[in-house]
C-alpha cells in the first residue's frame, strides 16, 4: 500500500510546486459539497482562474474576478472604501454600494472555501 500512496503523494507535491500561485491560498477540496453558496450564487472551488485589480480610488476598493471548477465566472470587489462600515470585506456582483451587490456576510467561510485574496500576488 505504501507502493501506491508514495508515488502519489510525490506527484501531488512536484504539481504543487510547478504553480506560480501560492497553492495555500486556494483550496484543495473540490466538488459541490465543498461550494460556496449565497443568494443563489455558487462558486465551486478549486478556481481556475482569478484576477485581483489595483484599488480604486475611493480609498483602496479592490475589483477582481474569478472562475470556479465548473466554468462560472464571478466579479468580486474588497470593500476599503473610506469610511466604509466592511473594510476588508469581500461583495459579489457588483460594487460594494451598488443595489445589486451581495455583501458576503461569512468572511471566514468564504476565505477558506475559495482564498484569501490580499494574499495573492498575481493573477492565476
Amino acid at each position: 500500500m505504501l507502493r501506491t500512496i508514495f508515488p502519489v503523494l510525490i506527484a501531488s507535491l512536484v504539481a504543487g510546486c510547478s504553480s506560480s500561485h501560492p497553492v495555500t491560498s486556494v483550496p484543495t477540496q473540490t466538488g459541490a459539497t465543498n461550494a460556496f453558496v449565497l443568494n443563489g450564487i455558487k462558486i465551486v472551488p478549486p478556481l481556475r482562474h482569478a484576477h485581483l485589480s489595483a484599488g480604486f480610488d475611493d480609498g483602496g476598493t479592490m475589483p477582481g474576478s474569478l472562475t470556479d471548477a465548473a466554468g462560472m465566472t464571478f466579479r468580486f470587489y474588497i470593500d476599503h472604501r473610506i469610511g466604509t462600515k466592511t473594510p476588508g470585506d469581500i461583495y459579489l456582483n457588483a460594487y460594494p454600494s451598488d443595489p445589486k451587490s451581495v455583501h458576503v456576510l461569512d468572511q471566514q467561510e468564504f476565505r477558506e472555501k475559495i482564498g484569501h485574496f490580499e494574499s495573492w500576488t498575481n493573477s492565476f
